[in-house]
């Protein structure tokens, strides 16, 4: 399992955006050292820092719509907590259960559902907002 990048997810931002590219590359290495039948514990470990990144990902992007007042918040911020929470659950099961191809597939799921979904329905809305913004400044 890989996941690609493509400019059909590009929002805009340039921050966003290469955060989404790191996300992207933390979510690889996650398969590929599964795929290579890495330990318990190193799976442990890329997953947790995934985990602290996408909440490093989320409270940036918070950040910003509360200091521009995003009409959208509420929605968007509700999508995080539900993805923040279905990706620790992922991450205690990792560590509960160890590692297994239903554990990689579900996180594939949510990788894909975050992707597609929440990239094309909220972010790529933040970031013409903010980019409108720039442009009244």
């Amino acid at each position: 399992m890989r996941f690609e990048w493509t400019d059909s997810l590009i929002t805009g931002d340039k921050i966003i955006d290469s955060q989404h590219q790191t996300l992207f590359a933390k979510v690889n290495r996650y398969f590929e050292e599964y795929e290579k039948g890495a330990s318990h514990e190193s799976l442990i470990e890329t997953m947790n820092f995934l985990v602290e990144y996408v909440k490093e990902h989320f409270s940036h992007e918070e950040k910003a719509m509360n200091l521009k007042g995003y009409p959208l918040r509420k929605s968007h911020m509700e999508s995080h907590i539900k993805l923040v929470e279905q990706l620790v659950c992922l991450y205690k099961r990792l560590i509960n259960e160890g590692p297994s191809d239903q554990i990689s597939m579900d996180l594939f799921c949510l990788a894909q559902d975050w992707y597609v979904g929440h990239i094309n329905n909220h972010d790529k809305k933040l970031a013409s907002f903010m980019a409108s913004l720039n442009k009244k400044s």
